[in-house]
């Protein structure tokens, strides 16, 4: 963009947490200054598969603006400088009343509600532009409806486009910080038969509240289709940043923030349109696109296999019935048979090899991964009886899954025939060429923005083996100096604390992309995970062999 159409200079941080009363103290201080008190996040979702919201809470790190004329009543009162070289620090947020009470003493500006035309007149993206999944709109669907009351001193905007419902919040006072939030899969329909026909936004973004209040944007879509579709969010973030751009002109700086799909998102923007956005944060993302249905598909096959017989009902109930054979969970924990523990030492190979949480991530996640079979094991069912080593191949509906290359193992103290695993169990085959397909396929590992990623070490719905596999294609393809990836020491999916991870995950992102600080950062892909996270988590489990021996920090789950 040429400089005439950039926001103003900004102040600096230093200026700015002055301001809030805070002083300046480097990355690792200010990613432990406190966010607020719960009352001011809403509930994190319900459903462990979709927790794209996380990352609004952080995002709030965004240098203040100076006022805009053409966004504020009052003049502006920038800082003159070199817009070739804004390198807008990022103020952190803090929770002491003296920010409170700064802005509280400001008189309250009446919000503005920009609302579609009724009926909603679909807004088609700019034809010029390449779509990643063009064809893929759920014509069945219901959309939530997108209408929100904005917050005090901002300007909401909401409609549909394109097939989806989004929703825009902009500060009066916007420092030309435009974060796009990428959500995540949601979940299966009533009779647990396949994914639901009605997309939602997941909900707004914690910490929506102080985002705002330092000045940055935010944007989010339904998405025009249901299920496990990254490159459609890709596709519909796109549209509603031409329609931010359209309301309230270009941003000065835009990141993709996405968890669990929403991390695939991020990637994805990263990967295939570079020139929209500077800078993506995947937290507990779908890496490599994919793979994450690789993995769950050879889930369920080696579970096949252990069993020995098909699923007697293959919807979700009748599948996580089907998996009592080889255990159950319920609340004092999980309690596998003797099939069970082989299958626990394959699935542990499978998703990263031996490291912490793997065994509370099993427990957390078995009833969802069993339940998720039902989008793909009645078409096994269906070609029943089948032989030893079938592969079957599928239409692709559900991206280009691919296990014929699997080769799965297992520790020798499991007992598990690894050799007769690997010629008896039943593997999966897409339509030729759809692998290469960017919104059906892998991962390139090209990559033309920075990209952060963070994964649990204990996830087991997007384990860190998609981690391992994408950072050796970013190596392969060149493109090593746009990626960091980190991991914390924790069981369960997206299961970070707010303020120390993902609050410092964003920050440093946002430094990499306007100050050239690199972040730091671990390498995943060798052998043995037994030590990763040990810098990036905060609080380790009281047990964890590895935590300092002090380690009383209360810990406060940001997202489900």
């Amino acid at each position: 963009m040429d400089a005439a159409s950039r926001p103003p200079a900004r102040l600096s941080r230093r200026a700015l947490l002055r301001r809030g009363g805070v002083l300046a103290i480097g990355a690792t201080g200010l990613a432990l200054v406190g966010c607020g008190d719960d009352s001011d996040l809403p509930a994190p979702p319900a459903v462990e598969e979709a927790p794209e919201e996380q990352t609004a809470a952080t995002a709030a790190a965004a240098p203040a603006p100076a006022e805009q004329a053409e966004r504020s009543d009052a003049p502006a009162e920038a800082e003159a400088a070199d817009q070739s070289q804004a390198s807008a620090e990022q103020a952190e947020p803090d929770d002491g009343p003296e920010t409170a009470t700064e802005q509280s003493d400001e008189p309250a500006e009446e919000a503005a509600v920009v609302q579609a035309e009724e009926p909603p007149a679909p807004i088609i993206p700019d034809p010029a532009r390449r779509m990643l999944m063009p064809d893929r709109v759920c014509a069945d669907c219901t959309l939530e409806d997108p209408a929100f009351e904005p917050l005090p001193n901002t300007r909401a905007f909401f409609g549909y486009a394109d097939g989806a419902a989004y929703r825009i919040e902009v500060p009066n006072e916007w420092n030309g910080t435009l974060l796009l939030f990428a959500r995540g899969v949601g979940g299966l329909n009533d009779a647990g038969t396949g994914f639901t026909t009605h997309i939602d936004f997941g909900g707004f973004a914690p910490g929506r509240e102080l985002l705002t209040s330092f000045g940055v944007a935010w944007a989010a879509s339904t998405y025009a289709a249901t299920g496990y579709a990254p490159a459609r969010g890709v596709d519909d973030l796109l549209t509603v940043k031409e329609i931010a751009e359209a309301e309230v002109g270009p941003a000065q700086w835009t990141y993709c923030v996405g968890a669990s799909m929403g991390g695939g998102t991020a990637q994805l923007m990263a990967q295939e349109f570079p020139e929209e956005i500077d800078g993506a944060l995947a937290l507990c993302g779908a890496l490599s696109n994919v793979e994450v249905v690789d993995y769950l598909a050879g889930w369920h096959s080696v579970a096949h296999w252990l069993i020995g017989e098909d699923p007697s009902a293959t919807d979700a109930a009748g599948l996580i019935d089907w998996a009592t054979a080889l255990g159950s969970v319920d609340d004092g924990g999980l309690h596998l048979t003797p099939r069970g523990e082989q299958f626990a030492a394959v699935i542990e190979e499978l998703s990263g090899g031996p490291r912490w949480g793997f065994r509370e991530g099993l427990a957390r996640q078995w009833q969802t991964n069993f339940a998720l079979g039902t989008l793909y094991v009645p078409e096994l069912v269906a070609q029943a009886p089948l032989p030893a080593g079938a592969v079957l191949p599928h239409d692709g509906s559900l991206l280009a899954f691919d296990t014929r290359d699997v080769v799965y193992g297992a520790h020798p103290e499991a007992g598990v025939d690894v050799d007769r695993l690997n010629e008896e169990v039943i593997r999966f085959q897409p339509p030729p060429g759809l692998r290469d397909d960017p919104a059906l396929g892998v991962a390139s590992g090209v990559l033309g923005a920075p990209l952060l990623t963070v994964k649990t070490s204990g996830d087991l719905w997007t384990p860190i083996s998609l981690d391992r596999s994408y950072a050796r294609k970013v190596q392969a393809a060149g493109s090593g100096d746009f990626l960091v990836q980190r991991a914390v020491r924790r069981a369960g999916h997206c299961n970070f604390t707010e303020q120390d991870e993902v609050l410092r995950a964003l920050l440093d992102l946002t430094r990499w992309v306007t100050e050239g600080v690199r972040p730091e950062g671990e390498d995943l892909t060798g052998d043995d995970l037994s030590g990763a996270g040990v810098r990036f988590t905060s609080p380790f489990d009281a047990d964890d062999p590895l935590a300092p021996a002090a380690w009383s920090l209360p810990r406060r789950r940001l997202i489900a």
